[in-house]
């Protein structure tokens, strides 16, 4: 993981969860991250363990790595993050965006945590039918593509296995259903992945949790990886989370 430069007074600890296949040097993490830092919080940048990427990397570095890694292994990685900050006794805030953002639901679940902000979450992890999901694995691998460089990944059948596995246990909308904690969700009229039927499905177990579309952006809020500049809807999103935040904890 990665803290921005601490402040000497701060209100909470803001911990950063990426999406699959990401880092927490991914697109618009840093500069979330400095944001966060100039509003007053301690920004921490979680790159989880077995995603392949070297420290600093905006790209996939290790493949098999990768490949070996399943949702499951990420989670754990949170779940050590905002241990070691409750043991400091640190008021902990989620920050998570897509696979990320369902992380952060899982651990506000189960852990006293101040607030909760996702940036289109997916109400599930699970994107194919199992069915169509194992017609597509050749030679014990599944075979991937990274959007963001077009260059071509894969993952072993048992992370696929692991994911199927562990269904209670990545169960997200189960998991919302238990929260309790200010919660706040930004998405995108736009997005291609996550859909506005996952999200409604979402609004609809949760009494804390205020969703706000925006009508512009992608599932990535218009930004490139690397970051290359900013863009309209990630700009809304940015200052819609900073309003919400001085609306808590101000």
């Amino acid at each position: 993981m990665h803290c921005t430069v601490p402040n000497i007074s701060y209100k909470g600890i803001v911990v950063m969860l990426p999406g699959f296949r990401c880092s927490g040097w991914w697109g618009f993490f840093p500069q979330v991250a400095t944001f966060f830092t100039m509003w007053g919080y301690q920004a921490v940048q979680v790159t989880f363990s077995g995603t392949g990427y070297c420290i600093g990397s905006t790209r996939i570095t290790n493949r098999e790595i990768f490949a070996k890694t399943s949702i499951l292994d990420n989670l754990y990685d949170a779940r050590r993050v905002v241990e070691h900050f409750s043991k400091l006794n640190e008021k902990v805030i989620l920050f998570g965006h897509s696979g990320g953002g369902s992380l952060a639901i899982i651990m506000a679940c189960e852990y006293n945590v101040e607030a909760l902000v996702t940036w289109s979450p997916g109400a599930t992890f699970v994107r194919w039918q199992k069915k169509e999901i194992y017609k597509k694995i050749k030679d014990n691998k599944l075979c991937l593509r990274d959007d963001s460089t077009g260059e071509k990944l894969f993952l072993y059948k048992e992370v696929i296995d692991k994911l199927f596995y562990a269904n209670e246990e990545l169960n997200v909308v189960e998991k919302a259903r238990k929260i309790h904690v200010p919660w706040l969700l930004l998405y995108c009229k736009n997005d291609q992945i996550v859909t506005e039927e996952e999200i409604k499905e979402l609004l609809s177990v949760c009494k804390t949790l205020r969703a706000v579309s925006l009508l512009t952006g992608d599932h990535n809020y218009s930004i490139d990886n690397p970051y290359i500049a900013s863009s309209w809807a990630f700009l809304v999103a940015v200052y819609m989370t900073k309003g919400w935040l001085d609306e808590h904890f101000s």
